[in-house]
């Protein structure tokens, strides 16, 4: 969690987290307090089932009946809902939203921990973590400006008017930053694929619809060309 908290700005998180412990409970809070209202219950929702899908790759446990999310949203039935895509109980009416679950579980080892690789991953977010850091203006502002109409096919042109700049500013200004708009789109793209594809069980071509590809083809082709693995063998995955 300490890693997570650290690195997070690699990460496509909306909501900050932060942990709050006691002697027998844990949470895990999601901050959506700085966005706006209309879209906190799906950064929710979206917060909720990727911290599970972690939670239940790491532990590797059968049982989370002591697991929670607790949220503001003041409705039951909305609540209900949630559960049953989640797994867990979720507790409406809160006054914070996050994730509860027992103290003790910090403390238990994970099943798949290595410290070379763990040594490893860390020293490469680090690298990545002041690469962004350096990136941030620009390429930061046509991430959000991508991922806003993301299920469309996008081009820099579009983006830097967006932008209030020249197509030719705009090339300059993410060429300074070491990087490229077509290797930002790509890598927005094919990121949020990756996550689609791990936790909702949507199938490669509602996926790749999804990402703004207009051919699955088009989609598989890059997609295995990033991660080494083809879009189904990450959906199969998570069966």
């Amino acid at each position: 969690i300490a890693t997570a908290a650290d690195f997070m700005n690699l990460s496509f998180a909306v909501a900050d987290i932060a942990l709050e412990e006691s002697d027998e409970t844990v949470k895990l809070q999601f901050n959506t307090m700085n966005l706006p209202v209309s879209i906190r219950p799906y950064v929710i929702e979206r917060q909720s089932v990727v911290t599970m899908t972690f939670i239940r790759e790491l532990l590797k446990e059968t049982d989370y009946c002591n697991f929670a999310i607790e949220t503001r949203i003041a409705d039951d039935d909305y609540a209900a809902e949630l559960s049953k895509i989640l797994g867990i109980e979720v507790i409406a009416g809160a006054a914070t939203d996050g994730l509860l679950f027992p103290a003790q579980v910090l403390g238990k080892p994970l099943p798949k921990s290595d410290p070379i690789t763990l040594q490893y991953c860390l020293k490469q977010c680090e690298s990545l973590s002041k690469q962004q850091l350096f990136k941030q203006p620009w390429s930061q502002k046509v991430r959000n400006t991508v991922i806003d109409n993301i299920g469309a096919e996008q081009k820099i042109d579009e983006i830097s008017a967006r932008l209030s700049v020249t197509e030719r500013t705009l090339r300059r200004r993410l060429n300074e930053e070491g990087t490229s708009f077509r290797e930002l789109y790509t890598d927005i793209r094919l990121a949020i694929a990756h996550e689609l594809l791990q936790t909702t069980g949507q199938n490669v071509e509602t996926v790749s619809w999804r990402v703004g590809y207009a051919e699955p083809a088009s989609f598989v082709r890059a997609f295995s060309k990033k991660y080494d693995l083809r879009p189904s063998e990450v959906r199969n995955s998570r069966i």
